[in-house]
């Protein structure tokens, strides 16, 4: 699979300094858990990349937890797979 996330090569030296916008997986248990969102075929609901916004994305921290009140208008991704198309720049 060509989306299939593998782990942070600075992270495990010691030396990721991207944190949470890392698009890469900081263990074996992340990156098990964000491919199966992929295996869920989540990829698919990836929405447009928000215009305007310079930098990295981030996750939504209240997707994470229920549900964005801002929904499709939402500058943060709301899921690992739209964050690291968002971020690669492969989204629409």
């Amino acid at each position: 699979r060509d989306h299939d996330f593998e782990l942070c090569a600075f992270f495990r030296k010691g030396r990721c300094s991207a944190g949470s916008r890392c698009c890469f997986a900081h263990s074996d248990e992340e990156r098990g858990s964000w491919n199966q969102e992929l295996a869920a075929d989540n990829w698919r609901q990836v929405r447009a990349r928000p215009r305007g916004i310079q930098g990295r994305f981030s996750l939504c921290k209240t997707q994470g937890v229920g549900t964005c009140v801002y929904g499709d208008k939402c500058t943060f991704a709301h899921s690992q797979v739209e964050r690291r198309e968002w971020n690669s720049g492969s989204a629409i």
